[in-house]
């Protein structure tokens, strides 16, 4: 403490110093104090702690400045890494092609990664018993998700993934084959592209262990549905998933077969108006859902050559408020266009789940 009684930062304790450097990214803690002191490099790079190191918005040459003096030195001590460079990218995963691993890794993001790029990590990957969150953002549309579905599911330790694909996305070689031996530890599962409902179909069966799972939009390819659904995932609990001209005939078998110990259901239709069926609703979820808490729908409504008015809204919310709904806290309302096209609008949930326009 000095004459004013005001400590300096560099009077700290260790124990202070390493909680203040826990709300900053340590790569840029240690571009900031590297050189003011040999205390404070030495606490930055002989320290055993784990680190979480963000280097999405850093420099190619800002980079190659610090990478043999604390990046190199440190792979052992990485606990999260964000990445955005391919440069950057590259220069990492040939360390682990040469031996340098991350051993503490757990959570890796790569942003902005093409289709070489993207191969290429996954393939050193496997190399990393402790990741267990991986985050892929592509700004490419030329990646070839078979090979990397088949490179992404070998990963050991993985829980958490999330894939953001160009729509365009190539599935050049058919499907990917359907999983018997080789399966992913996968829990939560983030699809966040437009998918067709066969792929979907053919991933599932890699990932028994599956509890979360999330998907864009699930479209059908030429109409064409699995025959059999030879997979289950007991552990499934929570789906948010928008249907791309799905009708309700075609997923039922889907939701009967795979979301029986479902909790939480989100979901997005249109087009089909049987997604308004109560009864059917109700008979669905008593005899195939009976653990479903958390019922999220919108749907688009398009009821051609007939006009909505008070009395076919009245009868719709009338289905949705019997004894079976109001004791669930379920509820429901809808909104139709009254102008240019009076037979479109919105069926959707309400209190206590919080409506949200889906894209």
């Amino acid at each position: 403490m000095n004459r004013n009684g005001c400590t300096n930062f560099e009077e700290l304790s260790n124990e202070i110093i390493y909680e203040i450097f826990d709300f900053l990214d340590t790569y840029q803690a240690y571009e900031i104090f590297n050189n003011l002191n040999i205390r404070f490099r030495n606490l930055l790079t002989l320290s055993d702690l784990s680190i979480s190191v963000n280097i999405i918005n850093i420099s190619k040459i800002s980079f190659e400045q610090h990478y043999e003096q604390f990046f190199k030195s440190n792979t052992h001590r990485i606990h999260s890494l964000y990445i955005s460079n391919p440069f950057i990218i590259n220069l990492i995963f040939s360390s682990i092609k040469n031996d340098i691993l991350f051993t503490q890794l757990k959570i890796l993001c790569l942003k902005n990664i093409d289709s070489d790029d993207c191969n290429d990590a996954l393939d050193y990957l496997v190399l990393l018993s402790q990741l267990s969150t991986l985050i892929i953002d592509s700004f490419k549309n030329d990646c070839n998700r078979i090979i990397m579905y088949d490179k992404l599911f070998r990963l050991p330790a993985l829980k958490y993934c999330k894939l953001s694909l160009g729509d365009g996305s190539a599935m050049t070689d058919g499907l990917l084959h359907i999983a018997y031996n080789n399966f992913s530890p996968i829990e939560h599962l983030i699809i966040d592209y437009n998918i067709h409902f066969n792929e979907l179909f053919h991933i599932l069966s890699y990932v028994p262990h599956l509890r979360r799972l999330s998907i864009k939009c699930l479209t059908l390819l030429y109409d064409r549905m699995p025959h059999t659904f030879s997979i289950t995932l007991n552990n499934l609990t929570h789906v948010s998933i928008k249907l791309n001209h799905i009708n309700f005939d075609q997923f039922q078998p889907f939701m009967i077969n795979l979301f029986r110990n479902l909790q939480v259901l989100s979901i997005s239709t249109s087009m089909d108006n049987e997604y308004m069926n109560a009864q059917r609703w109700e008979n669905l979820i008593i005899t195939h859902m009976p653990y479903l808490r958390i019922f999220d729908i919108q749907h688009k409504t398009s009821l051609f050559g007939a006009v909505i008015n008070s009395k076919t809204c009245q009868d719709l919310m009338n289905r949705f408020a019997t004894l079976f709904w109001t004791k669930r806290k379920w509820f429901f309302t809808h909104q139709h266009y009254y102008l240019e096209r009076s037979n479109h609008g919105f069926f959707y949930s309400i209190q206590p789940y919080r409506y949200e326009t889906r894209s």
